[in-house]
């Protein structure tokens, strides 16, 4: 079996680019006046990895037990989860530096 190197970088490549792309993405709608357009990657996140999570609970193997389904149900909604945390991690510090900055502006207008 030969790997196909180039092909392997490339996607790789795009993949890195789809990511890089949604990062600033949030960062952006994170920085938003209104505080909802900076929850809707998170919430989207967190609905895909329900989904996924749901794929181990439907495919419940009834000779094995329930232990290997719900135990691949938690790694595949913790996994799939990684992204939320990281999205909602943005959402809070950037709403945070954006509290602070208006907090500043209040202080500096009653100073004058």
């Amino acid at each position: 079996m030969r790997l196909d190197t180039p092909a392997i970088l490339a996607t790789i490549a795009i993949l890195l680019l789809i990511l890089a792309g949604l990062i600033a993405l949030q960062f952006r709608l994170s920085r938003a006046h209104d505080r909802w357009p900076g929850l809707v990657l998170p919430a989207i996140s967190l609905l895909f990895a329900i989904f996924a999570a749901a794929g181990p609970v439907i495919a419940l193997n009834a000779s094995g037990g329930p232990w290997p389904a719900i135990t691949a149900t938690v790694a595949t909604f913790l996994i799939f989860n990684i992204p939320t945390a990281a999205f909602a991690g943005i959402y809070l510090h950037q709403r945070e530096r954006l509290n602070v900055r208006h907090e500043l502006d209040r202080m500096r207008a009653q100073d004058l």
